[in-house]
């Protein structure tokens, strides 16, 4: 089977009509409100195109299209390059009543950027560079579509805005604390777990059941990677508070 849930073509009556393969509801786009919509912005209805923008690395849609299963396509993808041309689509998509999803470059884990069938992807990858940084704040702003490679190295050159680079750690297990990603992949194997869940009846149920999502989470997790080094990230934390410094076994214990 095809990895696209939606084929979009022209039909007589002028529209673009968007069918879902699972039999679900489908969307109907005329011809000239899509072109409306994508007036003045770089964009395309080519199915490749509209495939690779179609989702993120969440890994139920990455196991879907590792078998061949369907997943959600839009109808077209726009490459907006400022914040004036996003507005304005915004704007023309809601008159329209078309579905969008905005995103980076596809690099989350938890489904934030996957398409609605027949809706309109905001790529916001052309949207690169650095707004401000505020040093006396450690408050870096940036523009939606920057790449987490190059804002690391741009913070790289600045050392002491992350507190495991004040405190001297280098190599490994410096990048492992200087990202999310086990973050984000506990709250994706949590999302998982709840995506079943149709009636939230109060705050306790939600506290249950992220319990119950962590617990599973909890199955998966390994090593960190750079675990070797915690006995200097410890030995460091100890010396910034004013606490004596254990010998190194003790330590390597602790970790």
């Amino acid at each position: 089977m095809s990895e696209e849930v939606s084929e979009t073509r022209l039909v007589p009556a002028g529209r673009y009509e968007v069918s879902r393969l699972d039999g679900s509801a489908s969307q109907r786009v005329e011809h000239h409100v899509l072109e409306r919509i994508l007036a003045n912005v770089r964009s395309s209805t080519d199915r490749a195109e509209r495939s690779a923008v179609a989702g993120d690395r969440w890994p139920l849609q990455l196991h879907r299209r590792r078998r061949g299963l369907a997943i959600s396509v839009p109808a077209a993808v726009a490459w907006p390059t400022s914040t004036i041309q996003v507005a304005e689509m915004l704007r023309r998509c809601q008159e329209a009543r078309v579905a969008v999803t905005a995103r980076g470059l596809g690099s989350g884990v938890v489904g934030g950027a996957v398409a609605y069938p027949g809706g309109l992807v905001l790529d916001l990858s052309d949207m690169t560079g650095i707004v401000s940084f505020d040093e006396g704040s450690s408050t870096i702003t940036v523009r939606a579509g920057m790449r987490g490679a190059d804002l690391e190295n741009y913070l790289n050159e600045r050392e002491d805005m992350f507190t495991v680079r004040r405190l001297g750690l280098s190599g490994t297990l410096a990048g492992t604390l200087t990202t999310t990603n086990c973050i984000e992949a506990m709250i994706s194997v949590a999302r998982t777990t709840m995506r079943n869940v149709k009636h939230w009846q109060d705050g306790e149920m939600k506290k249950r059941l992220l319990a119950a999502g962590m617990a599973e989470a909890q199955r998966s997790f390994r090593r960190v990677v750079g675990y070797r080094q915690m006995p200097v990230l410890v030995a460091a934390l100890r010396r910034h508070a004013g606490i004596p410094v254990t010998p190194p076994i003790y330590d390597q214990q602790a970790a």
